[in-house]
C-alpha cells in the first residue's frame, strides 16, 4: 500500500487534473467503479488505484488484463479524485480511436459547451438514444476532464466523440453528404420534422448557437415552455431535442 502522496508515479496521475498534461500525453483519469469498470471494458487503461475497500472490486476487474494495480490509503486517494463523494477506485486512460460510421443518421454537433458536466451528461444521453457520434467545436470544454468524464457515466468510452478545427466547415461538409443540419432557436419551429440524416446542434448554455452555425441550419426548431421558465438546461434541453429527432426517425 502507497501511504505518501509523494510517490512518482502519482506525482504524474494528480497531473492529469491539468487539460495541459491531458492533452499532451492523451490520458485521463476515471473515477468511480461504474466508469473504471467501463473504461476497462472500452477503453485502454494504463493502471487502476485504489483504496483497501475496492482491493476485491479492482482485482477482479483488472485481473483479466495486465493492468497495473496500486493500492493507496483513503488520504492519498483524496490527492487523487477530485469528487465530491469519491468511491475509493480510479484509472488511468485513455480513449480507444472511435471513428464515426458511414451510415450514421444522428449526429450531435456542440456549439462551444463550456460546463464540463453539461458536455458529459449530453455524451451520455446520446449514448443513450443510439446516436453515432457526437461533434465538438474548438471551444468546446474538455471531454476527458474529471467532471466531464463522471458526467458521462463511462459513455465517454462508447461513442466517437470528435473535436473539430472548424465546427462549421465540418456541418458544411456533412451537409454535402446527405445530412439535414437542425439548430435550436428562439425564432425555431416546435413541430420536429427532419430527414432521416440530421445533425443537432447544441449551442451554448448563456448565448445559444452563434449566428455562423445558424447560418447552415436547415431546420430550427426550440423546445416549447407551458411555465414560467424561459430555458432549460442545456444537457436538459439536448436531451429532449435527441428523443424527439430519434423519434421522428423511427416514427417513419
Amino acid at each position: 500500500m502507497i501511504i505518501s502522496p509523494k510517490n512518482e508515479y502519482l506525482k504524474e496521475v494528480r497531473k492529469l487534473h491539468m487539460a495541459k498534461y491531458r492533452k499532451e500525453s492523451g490520458r485521463f483519469t476515471v473515477s468511480g467503479f461504474k466508469c473504471v469498470h467501463e473504461a476497462l471494458l472500452y477503453g485502454n487503461v494504463e493502471s487502476v488505484i485504489y483504496t483497501a475497500d475496492m482491493r476485491e472490486f479492482a482485482e477482479r476487474e483488472a485481473d483479466s488484463q495486465s493492468i497495473r494495480k496500486i493500492e493507496v490509503s483513503p488520504q492519498v486517494m483524496e490527492t487523487l479524485d477530485e469528487a465530491r463523494s469519491p468511491q475509493g477506485i480510479i484509472a488511468v486512460a485513455s480513449l480507444k480511436e472511435l471513428e464515426i460510421p458511414g451510415d450514421s443518421v444522428l449526429l450531435i454537433a456542440l456549439d462551444d459547451i463550456s460546463d464540463p458536466v453539461n458536455l458529459g451528461a449530453i455524451i451520455r444521453t446520446a449514448d443513450a438514444v443510439g446516436a453515432d457520434g457526437v461533434l465538438l467545436s474548438r471551444n468546446t470544454s474538455d471531454p476527458t476532464s474529471p467532471r466531464a468524464v463522471r458526467s458521462s457515466m463511462g459513455s465517454i468510452f462508447h461513442i466517437p466523440v470528435i473535436r473539430t478545427d472548424d465546427l462549421r466547415e465540418e456541418l458544411i461538409s456533412l451537409h454535402g453528404s446527405g445530412f439535414s443540419v437542425t439548430g435550436t432557436s428562439l425564432e425555431g419551429s416546435e413541430e420536429i420534422t427532419v430527414p432521416e440524416k440530421t445533425v443537432l446542434v447544441i449551442g451554448n448554455e448563456a448565448h445559444g448557437m452563434s449566428d455562423e452555425m445558424l447560418s447552415v441550419c436547415d431546420t430550427k426548431v426550440r423546445i416549447p415552455m407551458y411555465g414560467k421558465a424561459e430555458s432549460l438546461n442545456a444537457s436538459v434541453a439536448a436531451g429532449i431535442l435527441m428523443y424527439m429527432i430519434k423519434g421522428f426517425i423511427n416514427g417513419r
